[in-house]
């Protein structure tokens, strides 16, 4: 058996205000803990992390939080390594709120990577980016990378778009490696929407079986360029396995060895 998990509730409602964990001092650890009962008009609902140096999570639950800002579940600003969570069940606590992300990981201005591991993202929901939204400055000006593997994003949802990952504005390298992104729902690109980026990768990766009521149910990328799928599949996603904003050569994504769906032909080796 393992170690004994203690559980932080915060019992927040509207008229008890408050994160579960506030953190604003440098190199912390946190594990074998349930973070729950979040709930704030800010970011952060479980987590809110402003130190900006150095945050190891591990064998963590981050449940039934609320937030009306950024990061139901956590609030990340700052080199962080997360191994072993499960996030799940937290919302924006107003069905209008354009809240961002389970998880929300914005990095300016700190140096340094932030990774993702083991863990699994489930059944949150947001305006958009139900799962995850991160952005990031451009790569010469932050020494980081956000790398997230064996992970799954699953039956997450968003009002807006990006039911399960949302990607904005960053030149920083991002790797996918061994990651699951399925069941998730949303207007516009349920898997994940990629906008205004570069130096994406999808390494041994699926996206399958989400659903978009407009269009964009699998891989939505918006004048992104260099996004590289290796060895992955994107199936079954509802109405289309990718597309592309605009439909220009230089926004096609690389591919190879990877299976995708439906009658475009896409150019790569394997």
């Amino acid at each position: 058996q393992g170690e004994e998990v203690t559980i932080l509730d915060a019992e927040g409602n509207i008229e008890n205000k408050r994160s579960v964990i506030v953190i604003t001092s440098q190199n912390n650890i946190i594990s074998n803990l349930t973070i729950t009962g979040g709930f704030t008009l800010g970011s952060g609902g479980g987590i809110l992390y402003t130190a900006g140096n150095n945050l190891l999570l591990r064998d963590i639950i981050i449940s039934e939080n609320s937030a009306q800002g950024f990061g139901s579940g956590i609030y990340i600003d700052g080199p962080c390594d997360i191994n072993n969570a499960i996030i799940k069940n937290n919302d924006f606590f107003t069905e209008s709120s354009n809240g961002m992300g389970a998880i929300y990981i914005d990095i300016y201005p700190q140096i340094g990577n932030i990774k993702i591991s083991n863990s699994i993202i489930m059944n949150n929901s947001g305006g958009i980016g139900g799962g995850l939204f991160a952005g990031f400055l451009d790569s010469e000006l932050n020494d980081i990378e956000l790398i997230i593997e064996n992970t799954i994003f699953k039956n997450n949802s968003a009002n807006l778009g990006a039911g399960g990952i949302y990607i904005q504005y960053t030149m920083v390298p991002i790797i996918f490696k061994n990651v699951s992104i399925y069941n998730n729902e949303a207007p516009i690109g349920a898997g994940i929407i990629i906008n205004g980026s570069q130096n994406i990768t999808f390494h041994n990766s699926v996206i399958y079986n989400n659903s978009a009521t407009d269009y964009s149910g699998g891989l939505h990328l918006i004048y992104s360029a260099n996004t590289n799928l290796i060895n992955t599949i994107i199936w079954n996603n509802t109405p289309e396995s990718i597309n592309l904003i605009p439909d220009t050569e230089e926004h096609v994504p690389n591919i190879n060895y990877s299976n995708i769906e439906g009658d475009t032909t896409w150019y790569g080796e394997g």
